[in-house]
């Protein structure tokens, strides 16, 4: 008996210790992302938002970015939106009483609970998006087990893509994610480089069901590289007005009121940097350095939804919870379907390009609604019902 014990204490002891040692490391982890605050705000979100000095930020502790010269705005600005009332300005997501200081960029402030959401979190994103540099584009077999997309791609050389991404407010279980996005992609045949931007539900990193700016990135298929937001060495920003991580309000109504945002990714032709846009903002910056087959372009694009659920858990709503076939006001769209062509130019993609992929159309679906011309030119709905089993 005392032997059991004695045994039982030493076990708690190393329990508690092995406890105790994460606890410091991710403590430390903290320190490193969490760079020194020049001013600090609280939103009514409960977020609290940092103004750093921009050469100090968590970017340029990426050893590959260690002799990077910060690049301030783009060599050419993209065109400018046409101006609509549904479309959601940075004006309106900052608080008007924040304001950052020159020198700094605005910066959410990390806490403990995102990096543990966010190792957790990686394991959806593991395996190629693409089957290989010689297939058309495609989302691979590999995806892990509770991460499905419903897109629309195209497979073409391109510098970039831009997309007006209807806005709308789901509510997921916890550590369920929820996302409309555009992406850029290149292959290699045996690797990837990815990244995109757009807006998310994420209960796995944020405490409320908010949709909110997310971009994300991996030079390796996510296997060892890649991160949301500002969770790790990556994303230059350089915006005073907006930051990944932001909630992003109003959002839209079933049947009534819609609204959304528009988000460009576009590589510099100079500087070889890829550029996210905010509307007309620039938001920040993944630089050249970090990839290897996005240097020179991407091979293909792509817009549409993703989810990613634990297997314990039945899958959760994408878009506006609803089918496209509901149609407008009522089924999640993205409008303004645009590329860039090698030359900078915003050019219209041939729908007949357009492919769709699906990897569970018992649960989701993205379909191309046709060319409304002006302001809303290509568009298409995606989206369904939260309830599918794994």
């Amino acid at each position: 008996m005392k032997m059991l014990v004695v045994m039982l204490v030493t076990y708690l002891f190393q329990g508690l210790m092995a406890m105790s040692s994460q606890e410091q490391e991710i403590e430390k982890l903290l320190q490193s992302i969490n760079k020194p605050a020049v001013a600090s705000f609280k939103t009514t979100y409960g977020d609290i938002l940092d103004c750093v000095e921009i050469r100090k930020q968590l970017a340029f502790d990426h050893p590959l970015l260690k002799n990077h010269s910060i690049q301030m705005r783009p060599t050419v600005d993209i065109p400018k939106p046409i101006n609509s009332s549904k479309v959601l300005k940075s004006q309106q997501i900052l608080p008007i009483n924040i304001s950052c200081p020159n020198g700094t960029v605005l910066v959410r402030r990390v806490e403990k609970k995102d990096i543990i959401s966010d190792v957790k979190f990686l394991k959806f994103w593991t395996g190629q998006m693409f089957a290989n540099s010689q297939s058309t584009i495609d989302y691979a077999p590999q995806l892990a087990q509770g991460h499905e997309v419903a897109a629309l791609t195209i497979r073409k050389k391109v510098i970039g893509l831009h997309g007006g991404l209807n806005l709308w407010r789901l509510q997921v279980a916890a550590n369920q994610f929820s996302s409309a996005f555009i992406f850029v992609a290149s292959d290699d045949g045996s690797t990837q480089n990815y990244l995109e931007a757009g807006w998310s539900v994420n209960s796995a990193l944020y405490p409320s069901s908010d949709s909110r700016l997310h971009v994300f990135w991996t030079k390796d298929n996510g296997r060892t590289t890649g991160c949301f937001n500002i969770l790790c060495p990556g994303f230059v920003q350089v915006s005073q007005q907006i930051t990944p991580g932001l909630v992003l309000q109003p959002v839209s109504v079933f049947g009534g009121t819609q609204y959304e945002i528009n988000l460009s990714i576009k590589q510099d032709a100079s500087s070889g940097n890829w550029w996210v846009y905010f509307g007309e903002e620039t938001v920040g910056y993944y630089p050249k350095e970090l990839f290897t087959t996005l240097n020179n372009g991407a091979d293909g694009v792509g817009w549409g939804g993703e989810i990613a659920s634990p297997s314990t858990e039945l899958l959760p709503a994408m878009g506006s919870g609803f089918f496209p076939e509901v149609g407008p006001s009522k089924a999640c769209y993205i409008d303004q379907m645009q590329l860039f062509d090698t030359s900078g130019a915003l050019i219209s993609p041939d729908p007949t390009t357009f492919i769709n992929y699906v990897t569970r159309a018992d649960c989701y679906r993205a379909a191309y609604a046709g060319n409304m011309g002006g302001r809303i030119g290509n568009y298409m709905f995606f989206g369904g019902p939260a309830g599918c089993k794994i």
